[in-house]
């Protein structure tokens, strides 16, 4: 099994054991090299690869943000959101504007 098969299914929150995904288990038990790249690749994510039972069962699980973090991404959105909405409106015009009304330059939209 390749690592980004591995990295997907620990982002789909599943658990890696010798039954459910035997080959990414070996990968993950006996490449220390391999599981401290799939660590550093979690990361930016906010997933940390974690073993349970004893190193029976590997997992990926989210971190929760802070409140500050909560807060940016909010302010990031709203901007995102305020900049294209305009643009979502022209083509939401354009694409129910029937053949007889042609835009042209100049032409307000309402």
């Amino acid at each position: 099994m390749k690592e980004h098969e591995i990295l997907r299914l620990l982002m789909n929150n599943k658990f890696i054991c010798s039954v459910s995904y035997p080959e990414a288990y070996r990968h993950l038990r006996d490449n220390k090299v391999a599981y401290d790249r799939m660590v550093s690749q979690l990361q930016p994510f906010g997933v940390n690869l974690v073993t349970l039972s004893d190193g029976e069962v590997y997992a990926g699980l989210n971190n929760i943000p802070s409140d500050s973090d909560r807060r940016a991404v909010v302010k990031q959105f709203n901007e995102i959101y305020h900049d294209i909405a305009p643009i979502v409106e022209m083509i939401a015009c354009l694409s129910t504007a029937d053949e007889g009304n042609v835009l042209t330059v100049g032409e307000n939209l309402s």
